[in-house]
């Protein structure tokens, strides 16, 4: 798909700036006034403030999980409700072992997918299409634990879906797999101001979550035994010994989803 004509930009790279957020945490977008490209560094005073991040409206996480592979798909719902045209700048923690397979954002009713590219492949469309003031819809995959990508435009008195799906490989002790999906945004992520964030008209209230809910399906090699979440409330079904689905919804809960199921060779 060329993205020559798409006025969206979601350019992924590694920030080890942002090494100090920490890893339990779920995509965010940092917002900053921008009613025309190129955007101002520092925009003008408004007499209505930006929140830190763009509250959650909704997350949807679509999991199955084969043996030990995780794959994991997620659309994220986030909502703009100041008067302002926003770029936002989106962060999201991908846990160790994992890489994307998929990045989308939605526009006017479509869904539009970024390329996985180099970081110096990324670097050159960017600089190009920002010459020709057009906007690029690319995704970069250049290390792990942290991502960066560029939204916009966010319409104001709008919502924004994006969508990421990646794998994993999760870790087994003493026969007990774990599966965690992060959600902590709002604990640590402003505590103190970053030079290459605007912090002017920000409040200093955290994050806002709506709702969130999962599906998991777990196939296992072996006979799956006692599957539970100590974070979360789940509905489990077997489906024999060696396949389950797992469910659960929540609202206003920004703590990290886990699930945790034995395997037995019994």
């Amino acid at each position: 798909m060329s993205f020559k004509n798409v006025q969206s930009l979601f350019c992924l790279v590694f920030l080890s700036l942002f090494a100090a957020i920490s890893a339990n945490a779920q995509g965010v977008i940092v917002p900053i006034i921008c009613d025309f490209r190129p955007c101002r560094p520092i925009p003008r005073p408004r007499p209505i403030p930006i929140p830190n991040a763009l509250p959650v409206k909704s997350i949807e996480l679509d999991t199955r999980i084969e043996g030990q592979v995780a794959t994991t798909h997620v659309e994220q719902v986030f909502r703009n409700d100041t008067p302002y045209t926003l770029e936002g700048t989106y962060f999201f923690p991908i846990p160790e072992t994992a890489s994307i397979v998929e990045f989308a954002i939605w526009e006017n009713g479509k869904k539009l997918v970024g390329e996985v590219r180099s970081r110096e492949e990324a670097r050159r469309i960017y600089d190009e299409i920002v010459r020709r003031q057009k906007d690029p819809g690319l995704l970069e995959y250049a290390g792990k634990d942290l991502f960066q990508a560029s939204i916009f435009p966010i319409p104001p008195h709008s919502d924004k879906k994006l969508e990421l799906t990646y794998t994993q490989v999760l870790k087994a002790e003493s026969g007990t797999v774990a599966y965690r999906y992060p959600l902590g945004t709002g604990r640590n992520l402003w505590r103190n101001s970053n030079p290459g964030i605007e912090n002017i008209n920000r409040p200093t209230n955290n994050q806002k979550f709506g709702t969130v809910s999962g599906k998991i399906k777990i196939v296992g090699r072996e006979a799956l035994r006692n599957i539970y979440s100590p974070s979360h409330s789940i509905d489990v079904r077997n489906k024999g010994e060696k396949a389950a689905s797992v469910s659960f919804e929540t609202s206003n809960n920004d703590n990290d989803f886990q699930l945790f199921y034995g395997l037995s060779n019994n």
